[in-house]
């Protein structure tokens, strides 16, 4: 029950906030007239949400349902600040910077949490789920949001509070009636971790083990995340010259149609292939696009290479939260795990912004996150096998199958 009402609150919620957030570079562009200015804001986000992430660790942890809850307050901060940015720039711009970092913080590591708790036996086939419902979501609302974002910013934020306001209700009645059962909102312990931890010496290993996981998926995700903003950079890279919010919306409804496909094709693919050497494969694929799409203008052309993008980057980011849920939750280490995921996802997202923010111009970063994925996918492919060998080490030494 708890994972169904967490895709009904995803769809929604995610429609909801996404209507204004997917454009808030553009907007602080529009207002503003600087680039700098509009990846300051995606720097600062991300710092945000790297300190909060650790601030906020133990509450989200154990009430996530109260956390989403909790969102609305810097949601709102977050899109008045918005609405007054023109009339406070400066002032505008840093609240706008931590209470949307803090907002996003919540959510991230809530759904990381909630799937976690919810998805015991199911796990490859919850992440599939959940993905699903985040694209689709998106989808609507990227298009929505750039068809209506011109006619009325006030009226879309008010109808986006609401929306996302009533999307959580669910969820958190959920967790008032079920809070006092036993297990509810724990992470789970595996029969190897209890086994380890009667033994002082193999309870010493198993936190060896488990900082080594801990490590290797942080980079992981920090290497790959470079180029998790390529959407905003490449929609400012074309607003610069072509502002409107419509267009970008149906570039970045494009990257999530590709997600969704991607999503479908490697439940497919698990099936015959090897993941390792499909992520690998679909690494490199993903990187093509990146240096030839600052070049194109023929629209078709465009949306053709940012469909090929998205559906690369879906596989390998499937790959990765496959491997990182099946893993760790066997050495009883899902939730720090998630969380140092997050930590490497903002390093390499502020990665990202650094580099426009030094060169002052969009087409830098393109040729970085083109690096960043070949690096992604030659590493990964040597440590994945690692990982793979150290977890078969871990369960032959404790004698559990």
């Amino acid at each position: 029950m708890q994972f169904k009402l967490l895709n009904i609150h995803k769809f929604v919620g995610n429609f909801a906030t996404s209507l204004v957030g997917t454009f808030i570079p553009l907007m602080i562009y529009n207002v503003t007239g600087s680039l700098r200015l509009a990846v300051l804001f995606l720097f600062g986000q991300c710092l945000c949400r790297l300190i909060s992430n650790h601030l906020f660790r133990k509450f989200v942890n154990k009430y996530p349902q109260t956390a989403l809850m909790v969102r609305i307050i810097p949601l709102l901060i977050y899109n008045i600040a918005l609405i007054f940015l023109e009339d406070f720039m400066a002032v505008g711009l840093i609240v706008v910077i931590i209470s949307y970092g803090i907002s996003l913080s919540l959510k991230n590591n809530a759904y990381g949490v909630l799937l976690n708790y919810s998805s015991k036996k199911k796990t490859s086939k919850n992440i599939v789920a959940t993905r699903v419902v985040e694209s689709l979501s998106a989808i609507v609302a990227c298009v929505a949001g750039g068809l209506f974002i011109d006619w009325n910013q006030t009226a879309l934020i008010i109808f986006s509070l609401s929306l996302y306001l009533v999307s959580v209700i669910p969820l958190f009645i959920y967790f008032i009636i079920n809070r006092k059962k036993v297990g509810f909102n724990k992470d789970f312990t595996s029969n190897a971790a209890v086994e380890y931890d009667k033994d002082p010496e193999l309870k010493q290993k198993r936190k060896s083990i488990v900082k080594t996981f801990i490590i290797q998926y942080c980079i992981f995700y920090a290497v790959f995340c470079v180029v998790d903003p390529f959407t905003n950079m490449y929609t400012l890279h074309n607003f610069i010259d072509q502002p409107t919010f419509a267009q970008a919306g149906y570039i970045t409804a494009m990257f999530y149609v590709a997600h969704l496909a991607g999503v479908l094709l490697v439940d497919l693919l698990k099936k015959k292939f090897d993941l390792k050497i499909t992520n690998t494969v679909f690494g490199v694929v993903c990187a093509v696009p990146l240096v030839i799409i600052p070049f194109i203008q023929n629209y078709v052309s465009i949306y053709v290479l940012v469909f090929v993008f998205g559906l690369s980057y879906s596989v390998c980011s499937y790959f990765m939260m496959d491997s990182l849920m099946t893993k760790c939750k066997i050495i009883s280490a899902t939730n720090k795990a998630l969380v140092s995921r997050q930590d490497g996802i903002m390093i390499g997202q502020m990665v990202a912004d650094l580099v426009v923010i030094i060169f002052g111009q969009v087409l830098p970063v393109f040729f970085v996150m083109f690096a960043a994925l070949i690096v992604y996918a030659i590493y990964t492919h040597i440590v994945e096998e690692k990982l793979r060998k150290k977890l078969v080490d871990y369960l032959e030494n404790n004698e559990i199958e």
